[in-house]
């Protein structure tokens, strides 16, 4: 046993605090001035859905992904389906956080009369860990064939995340 002049002071206890890494989360966005987040239009040059929509029209999708995570995603691809079928891909290189990337004037032709469903999904093959941990798909309901071809998009910043 050792004496000591004071056993008030041989412990010290100090708090910490351990966070998860940053992490990106990427979603379907609404950009500034587009009236939703996947746009059809009859046009090119426009974010504003057009009305009515026509068998004969040939048809244009624009859309945007947004990271509205705290960290950086890595290479991903984004997906698009119409009616629930496969059509085409983007490979998006890198996106910050609070940054976003769009699609426009991307013409899937004319479709057949009647409802059909436009979706796309940020990191469809599932390779960037996200702060939710799902790829997040959104759907327009609308009156809609699709060309098939690939592109590289370049992330833009934006001022703040929905």
């Amino acid at each position: 046993m050792v004496t000591e002049s004071s056993e008030t002071d041989n412990s010290y206890t100090k708090n910490i605090t351990v966070s998860a890494p940053s992490q990106p989360n990427l979603s379907p966005y609404l950009p500034t001035g587009w009236s939703d987040k996947i746009v059809v239009s009859k046009v090119t040059g426009t974010t504003a859905d057009s009305s009515p929509l026509y068998t004969t029209d040939t048809l244009y999708v624009d859309w945007a992904v947004v990271n509205n995570g705290n960290g950086a995603a890595g290479s991903f691809y984004v997906y698009l389906y119409v009616d629930g079928a496969y059509k085409t891909f983007w490979n998006i290189a890198s996106l910050n956080a609070n940054t976003f990337v769009p699609e426009n004037d991307y013409s899937i032709g004319s479709l057949s009369a009647g409802n059909h469903t436009i979706t796309i999904t940020a990191d469809a093959t599932g390779v960037v860990t996200e702060t939710w941990l799902r790829r997040l798909g959104r759907r327009f309901r609308g009156g809609w064939g699709v060309i098939a071809t690939r592109g590289s998009k370049t992330p833009k910043p934006i001022s703040g995340c929905e």
